[in-house]
């Protein structure tokens, strides 16, 4: 099998993953049942079964009182080793059901509230992709929302282009270029995460990617992060880490752990502040 179809198969199930893992949750009340069946999910996408889930939980709690109280208990319980993927299905849910994402941010962890925007952002690239090209969900003294949008519209693009690098440079010129970055970082969250990329295609996206080269480093570090702390880690991360990063995995988890920001004046900044500085101290 070639690369370019061991990608779009790989996307393809990522997808029945989601689908079916949705449809269990939405019928299953017992965490522990249910974290028994998402747990039969391969590893190397288990944490795409507990997105699934938590966009269930989210959805569940929102037709009732918006508290989140199912949703933290999930996160809190068997999720816990999933936190990115489970903020990214409350963005998913948050962006589905239309919520005012000003009444939820608050509740959630600093370092993780980029993640539910990431969420946001890439439902609305799957699901409203001509709305992502005319409207822009947040103000210009906003912008580190919009960041965190942008990061999951990204990584929407690299699924509706199933991994063909060429068409990636047209779709993101349709954006102003202060979004770029962000777009680019999310493309190559994707990329790592999906898998499926020989060295050739990986070396493709990062010359595609020119003066946003930095930012697919970066992703390659926040996918090391999050599948290291799901336990999920794979042959593509650690090739993303050494093809885009020129470093081995194992110190690329090292800066992105050392990375991590203590107390900040705006918590919002916290995710943002982590990714300068992965930045920063990858060179």
């Amino acid at each position: 099998m070639d690369a370019q179809t061991d990608i779009a198969q790989r996307i393809e199930k990522i997808r029945e993953i989601f689908q079916q893992n949705y449809a269990i949750a939405s019928e299953q009340e017992d965490l522990n049942s249910l974290s028994a069946q998402l747990e039969k999910t391969g590893n190397e996408y288990l944490s795409i079964a507990y997105e699934a889930a938590s966009v269930a939980f989210a959805v569940k709690d929102f037709s009732s009182d918006n508290r989140l109280n199912c949703w933290h208990s999930f996160l809190q319980g068997p999720a816990a080793p999933h936190a990115a993927q489970v903020h990214v299905g409350l963005g998913w849910a948050i962006a589905q059901q239309r919520i005012s994402v000003y009444s939820i941010i608050e509740m959630l962890d600093p370092l993780m509230r980029f993640r539910m925007l990431d969420g946001w952002g890439y439902y609305d690239g799957i699901f409203r992709r001509r709305q992502t090209l005319s409207t822009q969900p947040f103000s210009d003294d906003e912008n580190k929302f919009l960041c965190g949008y942008d990061q999951g519209l990204g990584r929407s693009l690299w699924y509706n282009s199933k991994g063909v690098c060429a068409t990636i440079p047209e779709m993101i010129s349709k954006f102003p270029a202060t979004r770029h970055p962000d777009l680019w970082r999310g493309i190559g969250i994707a990329c790592a995460y999906v898998g499926g990329c020989n060295e050739f295609i990986l070396q493709e996206l990062f010359s595609l990617s020119s003066s946003y080269h930095t930012q697919l480093s970066v992703a390659a570090a926040l996918v090391a992060s999050s599948r290291n702390s799901a336990g999920t880690i794979t042959k593509d991360v650690e090739l993303a880490c050494q093809v885009w990063c020129k470093k081995s995995m194992q110190e690329v988890l090292l800066i992105a752990e050392n990375a991590k920001p203590n107390l900040v004046a705006d918590s919002n900044d916290a995710y943002f502040v982590w990714v300068s500085e992965i930045e920063k101290n990858l060179g």
